[in-house]
């Protein structure tokens, strides 16, 4: 069915617009005269549209005096545009589609046309950062492996605080005893076996289905701790950032977890209108899967309908509304993260999908913002001069570096053809620079100032992961 036209007849086409132009799927049009419906229907009241009119165009026509919407369609013969009423088996879609068959019922579906998403998490784990200061807020939901099969749900009940004042990326998990623990992210394992390496660790005992944590090297721990809730940034004096809270899915070591209650929809074929059959999943209980691949990079993580987590290398949503993976194989899996790992399997990064959510173009408020910097950055080790750094995502390369002398510089140019400079006549000034970058862009790095480097870092774009 082609785009219809709404027209008003005896009444301002203004008062009814909202009501019609649905989703801008509506030509919205005032024919020029009050005359009835039947007269309208005989004249040529459309020839101003012409140009956009084709045979089998639809449009309602409201007529005022009668409070009637009518239900017609454009003829065009003989150059003279006019509309006729449906046919009693052309019935259109009534607003709330209450009188589609079951065919167009399923094209109407969103989910129908959209598949391989995750559809809602759960936003279990409420996290607070101010001036340093992390905190678990009361109400929030914990997850406590607590022996073969068990998984705990702790619903705290008071506000729980931490900080740190190393510099490092540390993830934050909860004592038995209700407080929060903090420790570098390098210092969690998982597996059956106890690590050694450190004097102070966190272990996820998957022989045991429990969290532990020691702070003698391992020659005891001690049980009862959550999962962990989330990454944190710290900069020497304070925690400066949330960089991911595991709401939904998270890892540990070598382990992925997702939490219950987390829906997605698993790609599970086409229907005979070529809309996506899918199955709806909903986890009902903590999942988990320990080994996921050694020295892999942007590895996808899949929850099957059975609910078991597979990894692949890619997946492919093949014409056959079915993902595949590289050899072809189909898997009824839906994608919920990216993630790399190290030789020991540990993983490295951890990307989750977000919620599915469909873009109205009509919002460029949205869209804009989504190119705008965000809170989240990484600092960046700078280069000699002349050297390079590689932009890890959509976003910006910024860079703030002390004179040590007059009439020093700072130059930033990258693969794209965006270049920033700055020459200070004044010893002793901070020369700031900051440049848009897209993912994969090669920056070079030119400078002669001598002074104190204040920071360099990117910045991610809102919209970039």
């Amino acid at each position: 069915m082609k785009i219809p036209y709404f027209c008003c007849i005896g009444a301002e086409l203004k008062r009814y617009a909202k009501d019609f132009d649905f989703m801008n799927q509506v030509y919205l049009y005032k024919v020029p005269t009050d005359d009835s419906i039947d007269e309208v229907l005989s004249e040529d009241y459309f020839k101003p549209i012409s140009d956009s009119v084709l045979q089998d165009d639809i449009v309602y026509i409201y007529e005022a005096s009668s409070e009637t919407l009518h239900s017609c369609r454009f003829d065009k013969q003989n150059g003279h545009i006019t509309a006729v009423p449906l046919a009693s088996d052309e019935t259109l879609a009534k607003t709330d589609l209450s009188n589609l068959t079951s065919a167009g019922a399923n094209i109407s579906n969103w989910s129908s046309n959209v598949t391989n998403c995750i559809t809602e998490i759960p936003q279990d784990i409420k996290l607070e950062l101010n001036n340093g200061t992390l905190t678990l807020k009361a109400g929030s939901k914990v997850y406590v492996p607590n022996g073969s099969g068990t998984f705990d749900t702790v619903t705290t009940t008071a506000d729980v605080s931490t900080t740190r004042t190393d510099t490092n990326k540390c993830m934050v998990w909860r004592y038995s005893a209700g407080n929060l623990g903090i420790f570098p992210i390098q210092l969690f394992y998982s597996g059956p076996t106890a690590p050694t390496a450190s004097t102070f660790m966190f272990w996820y005992d998957t022989t045991e289905n429990k969290c532990k944590h020691t702070s003698d090297g391992g020659s005891t721990w001690v049980s009862g701790d959550s999962f962990p809730l989330c990454i944190v940034s710290t900069d020497g004096t304070k925690i400066s950032a949330i960089d991911q809270v595991f709401n939904g899915f998270g890892f540990i070591g070598s382990t992925i977890f997702i939490l219950p209650n987390t829906k997605g929809l698993v790609p599970n074929g086409r229907n005979t209108d070529g809309t996506f059959k899918t199955t709806s999943v909903t986890t009902s209980s903590v999942i988990t899967r320990t080994g996921m691949g050694t020295n892999v990079s942007n590895y996808q993580a899949g929850l099957n309908s059975s609910y078991f987590i597979n990894y692949s290398p890619n997946y492919t949503l093949g014409d056959d509304g079915f993902l595949h993976i590289p050899n072809g194989t189909v898997y009824r899996d839906v994608v919920f993260a990216t993630y790399s790992t190290g030789a020991d399997g540990r993983i490295t990064s951890f990307t989750k999908k977000s919620v599915f959510h469909a873009l109205d173009y009509s919002d460029t408020e949205y869209i804009a913002h989504q190119a705008g910097p965000s809170d989240r950055y990484v600092d960046l080790t700078l280069p000699a001069s002349g050297g390079t750094v590689t932009a890890p995502a959509d976003g910006y390369i910024t860079i703030a570096k002390a004179t040590g002398s007059e009439n020093e510089y700072v130059s930033l140019n990258s693969s794209s053809f965006i270049q920033q400079n700055a020459c200070c006549p004044i010893t002793g000034f901070n020369i700031r620079l900051t440049i848009p970058v897209s993912k994969g862009d090669v920056i070079t790095i030119n400078y002669t100032t001598s002074g104190a480097t204040q920071y360099f870092r990117f910045i991610y774009a809102n919209g970039a992961k």
